[in-house]
């Protein structure tokens, strides 16, 4: 079974989940960031989803948020409407930055950027973000980073069996780099084997040689650069 987060929150109050809307898909990820105080975190959307699992795998981002407030901002005729960001997240350097994650096919077809430009001009210069950025779907889905992210999520919440990852650390430290299955060979353990090293690999102290491949046994691994 999963670990239970140490300490738990209802998504932020911006949020509603259940939408009614048709062909929405929404839901709650449990975050393993300590930011967050392992709450849960909304998404409106599978394409949100998928952005979250980025975030959960990202060093640099300490703590982050789903929507809670809306932010005004002025259309080129002056109109002011409001914008809500998908995320607003805060990263090592404190630096605040809001997100939008939209399908880049909606953005075309609405003709939108432009009034996301405005929108990034009004975040920075009114409400005193460091940046805005816009996120799609060809940034969050790429081949196999996706599945790897769902592998190393899924990894950093299961339960570690007793005296696994001190075996999983010590093996590794003799061979490498070395590969997933050479590990696994290694502990002369199967599934056990596999999720100890991809929690080695969750918790920054292993890395991929080629972190667009999906993990297997043929996955090579080094220690992790700090840097």
């Amino acid at each position: 079974m999963p670990n239970r987060p140490l300490r738990s929150g209802a998504p932020s109050a911006g949020r509603r989940v259940v939408s009614g809307r048709k062909s929405t898909f929404t839901g709650y990820i449990p975050s393993t960031k300590g930011g967050n105080d392992y709450r849960l975190i909304a998404y409106e959307s599978l394409l949100e989803r998928d952005y979250i699992l980025h975030l959960e795998d990202d060093d640099d981002i300490v703590a982050y948020r789903d929507r809670d407030r809306a932010y005004p901002w002025e259309d080129a005729s002056g109109n002011v409407h409001d914008w809500h960001p998908d995320f607003t997240l805060t990263t090592r350097a404190d630096r605040r930055i809001c997100v939008e994650v939209k399908p880049w096919a909606v953005i075309e077809k609405k003709d939108l950027l432009p009034s996301f430009a405005l929108i990034a001009k009004a975040m920075k210069d009114v409400h005193g973000f460091d940046e805005f950025r816009l996120v799609t779907d060809r940034e969050i889905r790429q081949p196999f980073r996706l599945y790897n992210l769902e592998i190393l999520h899924s990894a950093r919440l299961d339960r570690e069996i007793e005296g696994s990852g001190f075996a999983v650390r010590q093996a590794f430290v003799e061979e490498t780099p070395t590969t997933i299955g050479g590990l696994r060979r290694r502990l002369a353990a199967s599934r056990i084997g596999f999720w100890s090293v991809c929690r080695l690999i969750a918790d920054g102290t292993a890395a991929l040689d080629d972190s667009h491949a999906p993990i297997e046994d043929r996955s090579i691994l080094d220690w992790s650069d700090p840097s």
